[in-house]
């Protein structure tokens, strides 16, 4: 639950982040917008021939169609005459009317004397004007990012209580497994040891072979019972070869595939090393071909390879008859079985217990029907 509870602080400050930008942006965006529209229409004052509103700084540098300098520049700014055009040269370039912003403070303006065939720019001092600009985006930035540390505090004090109510279900949840595999311990090794006593006083009959068959289906329950219990822990983390315990899964689920008329393919990359949990790893696979040995109808298949990226990835395609299509994300739901589940042996638990080991492993595992196929893949 302690991860739960991370995912869903980091998910609330994701929101509470993207939100709060999108505003800030806005808002700033729109003051930036607005002392831009007052520069630009006092820059067409000065073109128009007018004065700007009274304190304003600004230079007007002229040139002719060889781009010469025309004589008496005008430059009221703090930039000195030769700095001024050296900056009017640079903006010589722009097309007619054009705007924008140059060296941070000065608003520009370019246009062309038609009747002269003499280009002018104009470069307007805007510093006081930006000063409340840049004061509201520095607020901004500070009030958003204490506003993120007092939400992010705010969600630290009040989801174990918020969460309470699922960490109980959750717990019972695993109390329940944890208890019903062991419960399931005693009774079933009792009834197998009666019916080994009833096979060697009377001999096996078709009775103690249907005791036998379904203490089996039992045992198999209670082992995936176990194993779910067993995510709760953190395993030891060691290098071993992927690659030949998928060839060691694949080749003994081949021999059960041909039992039943199957085929079972392997396109299985050499010498694929991971670091993990072994015997999940292990668990994983044979966890993958046993469903498709179970709900295939004449065929599957197995691929394991490592991509340019460094990932591996494992998928098991399989025929079958399900009618759906697209994403099938509650397959991983535990005590979950589909339509074509009936009459067929096992407790809704195997994809629960290959979600939670692909999860141990920080991969990603997703299932799918597309034109007859029902496909796992795995990426870790």
């Amino acid at each position: 639950m302690d991860k739960f509870r991370r995912k869903f602080i980091i998910y609330a400050l994701l929101a509470a982040f993207v939100l709060a930008a999108v505003l800030l942006l806005a808002v700033n965006l729109i003051s930036f917008a607005a002392a831009a529209g007052d520069a630009d229409r006092a820059t067409q004052q000065i073109v128009d021939g007018e004065e700007p509103d009274s304190g304003a700084r600004y230079f007007m540098i002229g040139f002719d169609k060889e781009k010469n300098l025309l004589a008496d520049p005008v430059n009221q700014t703090e930039l000195s005459d030769e700095d001024a055009v050296t900056l009017a040269r640079k903006l010589r370039g722009e097309k007619n009317g054009k705007t924008g912003w140059v060296n941070t403070v000065y608003r520009y303006r370019v246009f062309k004397d038609k009747d002269a065939d003499t280009k002018y720019v104009i470069a307007l001092e805007r510093s006081e004007q930006l000063r409340p600009v840049n004061r509201m985006l520095a607020i901004s930035l500070i009030s958003g990012a204490a506003s993120l540390v007092l939400w992010f505090v705010f969600l630290l004090l009040v989801t174990p209580r918020l969460l309470k109510p699922m960490e109980g279900v959750d717990r019972k949840q695993k109390q329940f497994i944890a208890e019903a595999e062991k419960e399931f311990k005693v009774p079933l090794t009792v009834i197998a040891a009666d019916a080994e006593i009833l096979e060697l006083e009377n001999g096996a009959s078709e009775h103690t072979q249907s005791i036998r068959r379904q203490v089996s289906k039992m045992n198999n329950t209670a082992r995936q019972l176990a194993e779910l219990s067993l995510f709760e822990a953190k395993p030891e983390k060691a290098e071993y070869d992927l690659s030949a315990a998928a060839t060691e899964a694949g080749e003994h689920a081949q021999a059960l595939f041909a039992k039943q008329g199957k085929t079972l393919t392997l396109d299985i990359q050499d010498n694929v090393r991971f670091t993990g949990d072994e015997d999940a790893a292990r668990n994983m696979l044979t966890e993958i071909v046993g469903n498709a040995l179970k709900f295939s109808l004449t065929r599957a298949s197995l691929m394991l390879c490592q991509t340019e990226g460094g990932y591996t990835e494992i998928s098991c395609v399989n025929d079958t008859e399900l009618a759906l299509k697209g994403k099938v994300r509650q397959v991983f739901d535990r005590f979950v079985r589909l339509e074509n589940a009936d009459g067929k042996p096992g407790s809704g638990l195997g994809l629960s217990y290959l979600r939670d080991a692909v999860k141990a492993m920080n991969g990603r595992v997703e299932a799918e029907v597309n034109n007859g196929e029902f496909v796992i893949r795995i990426r870790l």
